[in-house]
């Protein structure tokens, strides 16, 4: 097993081109004319990067040897509690047999359109970006009304992943976003996408089952396809972008020890739990709002 990490920690050096610091990048104080550096081989100073880069600059805040540990392990561990879920996850069947929503297919390009506008518009590999949360939602709402067999799927994993977007406006960093209208943008996509799943929901397109044993599972794929994309895919990723996207390179400006990433992971579930717990809440209200209209 060491002899694999070796090889994996080697694996993510020669990815990373050997340009990710080994110390964290100071706060910019300094003004334009700072010689902090960014990026080395060759070396690169803050300063010469486009607006918002130096933010999201990767650092080895964890040793190579961890991360390719971390990575290796975690994917491997909940691969294996995604093979065993995916024979006996429920089949949820919609009561509403209607073709996928329009408006919330425009309304889905209309906002992954704009942010990989804002991507492509920005620094180097910002388009990387589109693999945080919050667009990944996007895009998911928008295979949700594509592929109308995996609708009912893409919607139940969106219950327990809407913490992530109940998060932002508790605690939130927009100190990459620098161009015009950016911010604001933010925060719009953000409150709509608050809307969408609870679209699914009032509607009962996409039902959130009171049953204890279908709840379970629904969590558990949500956690353990999470797990795997953002360990095993983002992390990759995020070494050959030089970008500590979704943090996964070095905590967020809060801190964190060395263990931020697991513990970021166990965070995760338990939001996805909590998540989940008041999405069939709010469905239980409405079913019985709704029983009551007709009973009048």
């Amino acid at each position: 097993m060491t002899s694999i990490i070796a090889i994996g920690a080697s694996f993510f050096m020669w990815l990373s081109g050997g340009r990710i610091l080994d110390g964290p990048i100071p706060k910019e104080e300094s003004g334009y004319f700072s010689y902090d550096v960014c990026h080395q081989n060759p070396t690169t100073y803050c300063r010469d990067l486009l607006p918002g880069h130096r933010e999201v600059a990767a650092t080895w805040f964890l040793s190579p040897e961890r991360i390719a540990a971390e990575t290796l392990i975690v994917p491997s561990a909940l691969g294996v509690v995604l093979l065993l879920l995916i024979p006996s996850l429920p089949v949820s069947k919609s009561t509403s047999p209607d073709p996928p929503s329009l408006p919330i297919r425009f309304l889905s390009l209309i906002c992954v359109c704009i942010q990989v506008f804002y991507k492509i518009s920005g620094y180097a590999n910002k388009l990387a970006f589109m693999v945080m949360p919050c667009n990944m939602l996007w895009t998911v709402s928008l295979l949700a009304t594509l592929i109308p067999a995996a609708r009912d799927t893409l919607v139940q994993c969106m219950y327990s992943l809407q913490i992530l977007v109940w998060v932002v406006f508790v605690i939130s960093d927009t100190s990459d976003l620098k161009m015009p209208f950016e911010i604001q943008f933010f925060w719009i996509n953000h409150v709509l996408l608050v809307l969408v799943p609870f679209y699914y929901l009032f509607t009962s397109k996409v039902p959130a089952k009171l049953c204890v044993l279908d709840f379970l599972k629904w969590w558990l794929l949500s956690c353990s396809v999470t797990g795997i994309f953002y360990f095993g895919f983002v992390t990759p990723l995020a070494v050959l972008t030089r970008l500590n996207l979704n943090y996964m390179l070095s905590p967020p400006p809060t801190g964190g020890s060395e263990n931020f990433r697991l513990e970021s992971m166990a965070l995760m579930a338990l939001g996805f739990f909590i998540s989940r717990l008041i999405t069939v809440g709010i469905y239980q209200v409405v079913l019985i709002a709704k029983k009551k209209v007709k009973q009048q």
